[in-house]
């Protein structure tokens, strides 16, 4: 639009009662904030590298309902890798990981823990099993475990 044409709308909207429209001047980006942009998307043309920092043990206690006995086990045995770039990290199983030999004497060691409450735990299975054996050897008995008299 025209200047004479946004005076003549600013003189109608004086009439009507309408407040002056006043622009909003956007604020310029700072030097810095600019600087920083550039040097992330500078950064993105680079490769990413991934860069071993620990490696981590997870140990699982089981708490049995059944029989309320506690089982621990080895959960899983991971390395934990953190990327140059963008400082993210991710996990990976030890079976994945071919170079984990190169440093694992190296990595500092990091256990986790976890418990978890079971309905039945190894021990109250293995037990099942045998008295329902010993159940079915009672109530059907074998021809060849009889006795003749």
């Amino acid at each position: 639009m025209s200047k004479e044409t946004d005076q003549l709308i600013a003189d109608i909207d004086s009439l009507l009662g309408k407040p002056k429209k006043q622009s909003v001047a956007k604020p310029a980006a700072s030097k810095s904030d600019m600087q920083i942009a550039n040097e992330i998307s500078k950064n993105f043309n680079k490769p990413a590298s991934w860069t071993p920092i620990a490696r981590i043990t997870y140990v699982t206690w089981q708490h049995c309902a059944c029989c309320a006995r506690a089982t621990a086990f080895i959960g899983g045995e991971y390395v934990k890798y953190i990327a140059t770039r963008s400082r993210t990290t991710i996990i990976r199983r030890t079976d994945d990981c071919a170079d984990i030999f190169l440093f694992a004497k190296e990595l500092p060691e990091q256990v986790d823990y976890f418990h978890q409450e079971v309905s039945r735990c190894p021990v109250c299975l293995h037990d099942e099993t045998q008295v329902e054996q010993l159940w079915d050897l009672i109530v059907e008995p074998s021809p060849q475990l009889e006795l003749t008299l």
